[in-house]
């Protein structure tokens, strides 16, 4: 199974100041630790990061070499360069094989957000579209290119008849189909953008972030930690939930569900 592949794609940033305008940020940002909580199994440790980056015009895509940090560790240098430079930012995300997504960002406000399954979100099952449905041409408008370029890939994959998943492309072009995660390079490639693994032309810098670890409290804060979780909802030192917000964690907890398959009843109920 694929793991999670995170870019962060910015256009508009002066080749000339890249990467040391970039080194200068993460330096910045190492000045204020994450918040936490204490009762948390997770820590925060300062680490250096390998970032690629390959550039594609004037179009700049990051992500993070490595298999042991957090993708998402490249989004808050991101968006330090979006602030500086106030040009916009799409995170585009490969999420585990399955499907793909986006937020496209400028100057701190959200301009669509986007799911090739938007069910993978909606985790309470409230949504409908056009949640998460994005929108080509605001996209187009900010990114400087014809929606026409992009528009076909605005699909939810669920609403799709099964026959068209792995079969049917979005333009005649594409390499890859609906229903099928590596689509997101057709994506990539329609935007100006090109991914950084196996470029020939990727650069590499070194750059401070913060590193989330697991280190497992003692039984007896585990113990004190589930009580306060049972009776107000979060951790001792995090403030109480609310109740419209406990109702949606129940609601939460009851979809998930685990589901086991049979392959080989799979394989011999198809071939039926």
């Amino acid at each position: 199974m694929k793991g999670r592949i995170c870019f962060s794609i910015l256009r508009g940033v002066p080749r000339d100041e890249f990467p040391a305008t970039a080194i200068d940020a993460a330096f910045e940002l190492m000045k204020v630790p994450p918040r936490q909580s204490k009762w948390t199994d997770h820590r925060y440790d300062p680490t250096s990061t390998r970032f690629l980056y390959d550039w594609c015009g004037d179009v700049l895509t990051m992500s993070v070499l490595s298999s042991l940090v957090v993708p998402d560790c490249g989004w808050p240098l991101a968006q330090a360069l979006m602030q500086k430079y106030g040009c916009p930012l799409m995170e585009l995300r490969q999420q585990d094989g399955d499907h793909w997504d986006f937020e496209l960002w400028r100057a701190g406000e959200l301009i669509a957000s986007f799911s090739t399954r938007v069910a993978a979100f909606d985790y309470e099952g409230v949504h409908s579209r056009p949640w998460k449905s994005g929108n080509s041409e605001a996209v187009a408008e900010m990114w400087g290119i014809p929606s026409e370029r992009i528009h076909r890939y605005f699909v939810d994959w669920d609403a799709l008849s099964h026959g068209s998943l792995g079969k049917e492309k979005a333009y005649e072009s594409d390499t890859f189909c609906y229903g099928e995660c590596d689509q997101i390079y057709d994506f990539m490639r329609a935007i100006g953008a090109r991914s950084p693994f196996g470029s020939p032309a990727r650069l590499e810098f070194d750059a401070p972030t913060w590193q989330t670890h697991f280190q497992r409290q003692p039984w007896i804060r585990r113990v004190i930690r589930q009580i306060s979780v049972k009776i107000k909802g979060t951790y001792p030192d995090v403030p109480r939930h609310t109740p419209e917000e406990r109702r949606l964690w129940k609601l939460r907890k009851a979809h998930l569900r685990v589901v086991k398959h049979d392959l080989a009843s799979m394989l011999e109920n198809e071939q039926d």
